[in-house]
């Protein structure tokens, strides 16, 4: 009876260990702008007018409309915040569509951006982008 018992305190403790691992290493994937979606337009560079374009940020990942429409479904991206403004620079690579980066800076509710899509074969694509917060 007594082995029973201490077996299932034992259990008992590793579970809450292993719960407690399990949410520090989800904890480490979030991003500072996580939660956050902006709506605006993307716009080859040089040209002043563009398309519709929609960026989320969720687990430590910018989503982006257009670079999903090109496969790039998932590009982890990283902050640093200096005063009222966030910095973010996003990074994606693909075995079929080469690498799209992104920097970009959040001021208040504004989002601007520059990106560059290598893909190989093709000429470099820089684009922007300008768009506002979804509350």
């Amino acid at each position: 009876m007594k082995t029973a018992a201490r077996t299932s305190i034992a259990l008992w403790i590793l579970c809450l260990m292993m719960c407690s691992m399990m949410s520090l290493a989800e904890a480490g994937t979030k991003g500072a702008l996580d939660g956050h979606t902006y709506i605006g337009t993307l716009g080859v560079k040089g040209l002043q007018t563009g398309g519709e374009e929609k960026i989320s940020f969720k687990n430590g990942a910018l989503y982006s409309s257009a670079c999903t429409n090109i496969g790039f479904k998932r590009i982890a991206y990283k902050t640093r915040k200096k005063g009222d403004v966030i910095t973010f620079t996003a990074k994606g690579v693909s075995k079929t569509e080469g690498k799209f980066k992104w920097q970009g800076t959040i001021q208040g509710d504004d989002l601007n951006a520059s990106t560059l899509w290598k893909k190989p074969g093709e000429p470099p694509n820089e684009s922007w982008v300008k768009a506002k917060l979804v509350k």
